[in-house]
């Protein structure tokens, strides 16, 4: 299995891994994107049945990647015929030479293809056309695609030519600890500052407008360009760790998303679990997925989000109600439902039947 180290991915990567423990599963996880830090590293060695390797190769998406991918494809390649794993499950575009019979999953996690037209309703760029290829010939490779929602999966049969089988599953996520805490007059957003789709300038726009503070998490330095976001009006909390992320979720009344391209959202998640009301971008992920159990606003419209976030501020009964709605909703998805249906996938590509059902015992 790969996983990347800079976002989302790894916390899905590590759940997955952590509930297939219970089905017998040992996992060879490959990371990419950036050495994993202390804490990644902490929390991947708790993992009795993974086996970690770690890289900092770039992955496709990122600046100039083509001689990092080439080299990660070799070091992938090697350790595939080395263990000789009975499945292969990507969590990025990549390929392997002469993966044999064994069967691939692939997971359309996100892509820049539809990033970019998410954030600029445009044609991409032409820079963008060896990604293109690569991505295409990774879908080609593989026996199934997954994506984590319908809304993600429909970009997909957009933007690039499908040939294999396709699935939905949605990501999941359990959580430790109290689900919520005393709450504050506080709104918590969480992602990668730094990106274009988290727009510091609408945030700190908001700031002076609103009675309650509005407190960033995430990546403040940009992985390409190694610049740092910078805001004298939004707080910024840089990066978190997931017990540091869950303690201020537990603080915040309020979890704001104004991110115009979201695949699904395991951040919003857990706020919602740790009983945040929801103020989410109108896009089609997001009202896939949480339904009412949210407020909305248009992406972009500083006067939609505002009346929406001051809405929840100025009503404590419809905050409380949206709050506990949306804690409601995240009981259907969790970690362990996510790994029910990934070991059904996994065993009818190994050829199993459901009369033949058995704990896996071999590498994926």
């Amino acid at each position: 299995m790969t996983t990347d180290t800079l976002g989302e991915v790894w916390d899905y990567s590590l759940e997955l891994c952590r509930e297939l423990q219970g089905y017998g599963v040992q996992v060879h996880l490959l990371s990419m994107g950036r050495w994993p830090n202390a804490s990644q590293e902490r929390e991947v060695s708790r993992l009795e049945n993974v086996v970690f390797y770690r890289s900092g190769y770039k992955l496709e998406w990122m600046n100039r990647p083509w001689e990092d991918v080439a080299r990660a494809k070799k070091w992938m390649t090697a350790i595939y015929h080395t263990i000789r794993p009975d499945l292969v499950h990507f969590n990025n575009f990549t390929h392997l030479k002469h993966p044999g019979e064994c069967p691939i999953v692939t997971v359309y996690h996100s892509c820049v293809l539809g990033w970019w037209k998410a954030l600029r309703v445009s044609a991409s760029p032409a820079i963008w056309y060896a990604y293109r290829q690569w991505v295409a010939n990774a879908l080609k490779a593989s026996d199934v695609i997954v994506s984590p929602s319908n809304s993600m999966l429909e970009q997909l049969e957009r933007i690039h030519p499908i040939v294999g089988q396709t699935r939905v599953i949605h990501s999941g996520r359990n959580f430790q600890g109290p689900e919520s805490g005393e709450k504050e007059p506080m709104i918590l957003c969480s992602g990668r500052v730094w990106d274009h789709d988290q727009d510091l300038r609408l945030l700190s726009h908001l700031a002076d407008r609103l009675p309650w503070p509005i407190y960033v998490a995430g990546e403040i330095r940009d992985s390409n360009t190694g610049a740092f976001a910078q805001s004298d009006k939004v707080n910024l909390l840089g990066k978190l760790s997931l017990n540091q992320l869950s303690q201020w979720m537990q603080r915040a009344s309020i979890y704001l998303c104004p991110s115009k391209y979201e695949p699904y959202g395991l951040a919003v998640m857990e706020a919602a679990k740790h009983g945040c009301a929801l103020a989410l971008a109108n896009i089609g992920s997001l009202r896939e997925i949480w339904g009412n159990t949210a407020l909305y606003f248009d992406c972009g419209d500083s006067g939609e989000m505002e009346a929406c976030l001051k809405a929840l501020i100025d009503d404590d009964p419809l905050r409380e109600s949206i709050a506990g709605l949306s804690r409601k909703r995240t009981r259907a998805d969790n970690g362990r439902a996510m790994a029910e249906q990934y070991v059904k996938l996994y065993r009818r590509l190994l050829g199993q039947t459901r009369s033949q059902i058995k704990p896996l015992t071999q590498a994926l």
